[in-house]
């Protein structure tokens, strides 16, 4: 009962169960699909397979362009700050 290879551990109604180790959560092989509403294996498939979709980290996106605009403002600031030494000067 393998329709395409799809096992539940890649869907996207499938969550998995964990248990605390001594250093970190490790994933079991078990956990709740969802769609099904039953305890099911990791490596089961079944016909209510949804691809589940990853996303990148916004940050990854963010990191960059707030960086750009970070640099601006400094730059923006030591322009007003250079305009203000110089009026208290005259």
């Amino acid at each position: 009962m393998e329709p395409n290879g799809e096992r539940c551990f890649r869907c996207k109604n499938f969550d998995a169960y964990y248990i605390k180790g001594t250093k970190k959560f490790e994933c079991t092989k078990y956990g709740w699909c969802r769609a099904k509403k039953v305890n099911t294996e990791r490596i089961v498939s079944c016909e209510k397979y949804e691809a589940h979709i990853y996303r990148r980290h916004a940050l990854h996106f963010i990191e960059p362009c707030l960086n750009d605009i970070l640099i601006e403002l400094t730059e923006i600031r030591n322009i007003i700050e250079e305009e203000s030494d110089e009026n208290k000067s005259l």
